[in-house]
């Protein structure tokens, strides 16, 4: 794997001769500068890409956190709705007896105040 230290060095290399030997062994350094140049790019691109994958994954993270905290809420809101709901159930349920209680009442004032009293015989 080429690091940047190993490109400096390819580069030391090339420019510590004399001018004219340069261009004699430029030929020869071209091949190793193109390997380098794109072994160079692969890295940038391996270490480029590696940054998105922390950045998405903070984002997930994020996302993740955020889901958490709409599924506690709709949990508790859950539980209210049943409770709620419980509520209402018991106070639909005694508001019924009262007015079974009030029929059985109005019917046995009705039978009384109709039912002939004892010893007496109706006209």
């Amino acid at each position: 794997m080429v690091t940047l230290e190993s490109g400096q060095e390819v580069v030391k290399r090339y420019t510590s001769d004399s001018f004219f030997i340069r261009i004699v062994k430029g030929y020869r350094f071209q091949e190793e500068f193109k390997m380098l140049n794109k072994e160079l790019d692969d890295n940038y691109q391996v270490t480029e890409l590696g940054q998105e994958k922390d950045k998405l994954q903070q984002e997930l993270e994020e996302t993740r956190k955020t889901a958490d905290k709409r599924q506690a809420m709709l949990d508790e809101l859950a539980i209210d709705v049943a409770q709620e709901k419980s509520r209402h159930k018991e106070e639909l349920s005694d508001a019924w007896l009262q007015h079974e209680k009030e029929v059985l009442g109005v019917g046995a004032l009705r039978e009384g105040a109709v039912r002939p009293a004892r010893g007496q015989e109706p006209h």
